[in-house]
């Protein structure tokens, strides 16, 4: 793309005009605040709410290089906003061109996006079972099982909120006690079921725990509750007095796990700090696991598959395999 198309307003393809970004409503015409208000209700049943959020707050920061009033998007202005920026400002920008084509019903000239900035590599950091074990004792009790449970099945910290009593498949742990259990995860990052085995002494452990909370095994019931039902009508109260009911229970269940997750990664921080000196977040709980299942001969595939990546690649970046490892594995294997 040469500097005269830069420079120049994005044009619409059938009629050769800049992009415009306003539009009248009841006669009037919105503005940029108006504009990144109906662009929030265009992700409101797309993303999670933390995509949102970073969305909403990628493209606010574009608009500030608009004029407020009459703003009008050009080539330009988009490469210079992307440039030497990260995917998840290009994802921001590109789902917001969605949105503009469909709310002003325009189709628009395609954009030459600069380069997406590469993340910095980062030396892969993983915990010995004694540290998780330091941390977990350090943890409050009523989060003490919930962490264990993290950790043994290698989740995601958003993963055990959605799981359920019957999402775990008792039948052949019950038929022989020295077999696995399985169960499902529903609520992925991909919205891709996967099914893990579980080591009969931890389904053991499994069942102890509800029959311990709930008197008996109830079906239906979540496995973590965490005061479930009170947040979900304190939320519907006062999202009924807004106004704003699409899918309302899958967005009061996001923003109940974005709650949890937040009120609990600081509690794993401080947790970490206290046990082990130094703070972590509850993800180092899945690379902690992945890698010590590596150690311990795990095929690679297979951790990945435990792990629901899609992309071996991205399970490679989980795994904190040093020099040591590499030496054992040469002897073991007489190389």
């Amino acid at each position: 793309m040469n500097k005269l198309d830069i420079d120049r307003p994005l044009k619409i393809l059938a009629r050769h005009e800049p992009m415009p970004l306003r539009k009248r409503v009841d006669g009037k015409l919105i503005n940029s605040a108006k504009i990144i208000q109906e662009y929030s209700m265009f992700l409101f049943n797309r993303y999670s709410k933390n995509t949102m959020k970073n969305y909403k707050n990628r493209v606010t920061l574009m608009f500030k290089r608009l004029d407020t009033n009459k703003p009008i998007l050009t080539v330009k202005i988009i490469r210079e906003y992307l440039e030497n920026k990260t995917i998840t400002y290009h994802a921001a920008i590109k789902s917001f061109m969605k949105f503009v084509e469909g709310t002003f019903n325009l189709r628009f000239s395609d954009i030459d996006y600069p380069p997406v900035r590469k993340y910095e590599e980062k030396a892969i950091v993983a915990l010995t079972e004694k540290q998780v074990e330091d941390i977990i004792n350090k943890i409050p009790e009523e989060f003490k099982f919930f962490t264990k449970f993290v950790y043994i099945c290698g989740l995601r910290i958003s993963e055990p909120y959605g799981i359920t009593i019957d999402d775990i498949n008792w039948d052949q742990w019950k038929e022989n006690m020295d077999k696995h259990g399985f169960i499902t995860i529903k609520k992925t990052k991909s919205n891709k079921e996967r099914v893990i085995p579980i080591k009969p002494s931890f389904m053991n452990e499994i069942r102890e725990y509800v029959v311990k909370r709930d008197g008996k095994m109830i079906r239906n019931t979540f496995l973590f509750d965490f005061h479930r039902e009170d947040y979900y009508n304190r939320k519907k109260r006062k999202l009924r007095k807004k106004r704003v009911l699409p899918d309302l229970d899958t967005y009061i269940f996001d923003c109940f796990v974005v709650r949890k997750k937040q009120d609990y990664s600081e509690i794993f921080k401080d947790a970490s700090k206290a046990s082990i000196g130094r703070k972590h977040t509850p993800h180092i709980l899945r690379k902690t696991r992945a890698t010590l299942m590596l150690r311990a001969g795990v095929p690679l595939i297979e951790v990945s598959k435990f792990l629901g990546h899609a992309d071996i690649k991205t399970t490679m970046k989980y795994l904190a395999i040093d020099i040591n490892d590499l030496t054992k594995s040469m002897r073991r294997f007489n190389l």
